[in-house]
């Protein structure tokens, strides 16, 4: 969601919105908010609230809210019908306003029933093949780095697992190239 939000001007989807605000839902400060200015706001100005009023006035035409951490706030912000959150999703705040909801997969299919968004975008991390593209491009043409790095994730179904996570296969990567450098033994935890 950050990257998003640093990349706004970059961005040429996102370039149609003349502000963008993150709404961090796992800070206590957001989830106690009862009013728009508490959520677009750090500290309270003049200048601020003159945003704020004019984002309502316009029905919130051209903003783009991010919504990050949906499965990381009490689940009464998204059903009591009186929450600002609740109001933002369903529109009734700012009916043209784009909400983008982010997160964890486990958490999406009770946010997708009980909202019924337009789109619903999953982002999937590595599949084998992508893991393999990028063992290839760190160790090169050697099969036998290759079918040894192979054979060590194979071994461990928990390192495994935690491969479609792109991080998670540099950092594995990278353990296996430093210790097979070093001739030390390949931990498997």
């Amino acid at each position: 969601a950050w990257e998003l939000c640093r990349r706004w001007d970059q961005v040429e989807a996102l370039m149609r919105y003349s502000l963008v605000v993150l709404v961090k839902l796992r800070d206590k400060r957001v989830q106690q908010a009862t009013g728009l200015a508490d959520v677009f706001c750090h500290v309270d100005t003049d200048l601020q609230r003159a945003v704020v009023e004019e984002v309502i006035a316009r029905g919130g035409e051209g903003v783009l809210l991010i919504m990050d951490g949906a499965d990381e706030c009490p689940s009464s912000l998204w059903k009591d019908d009186t929450s600002l959150f609740h109001q933002l999703l369903s529109g009734s705040l700012l009916p043209k306003a784009t909400a983008l909801v982010t997160t964890r997969p486990s958490a999406s299919a009770t946010l997708v029933s009980q909202w019924k968004p337009q789109k619903r975008i999953e982002v999937l991390g590595f599949m084998t093949k992508h893991i393999v593209q990028y063992a290839e491009s760190i160790f090169g043409s050697d099969r036998e780095v290759l079918n040894g790095f192979h054979k060590y994730i194979s071994s461990s179904p928990s390192i495994k697992g935690l491969l479609y996570i792109p991080l998670n296969t540099v950092i594995a990567v990278g353990v296996y190239r430093e210790y097979r450098e070093n001739d030390r033994p390949i931990p498997v935890t």
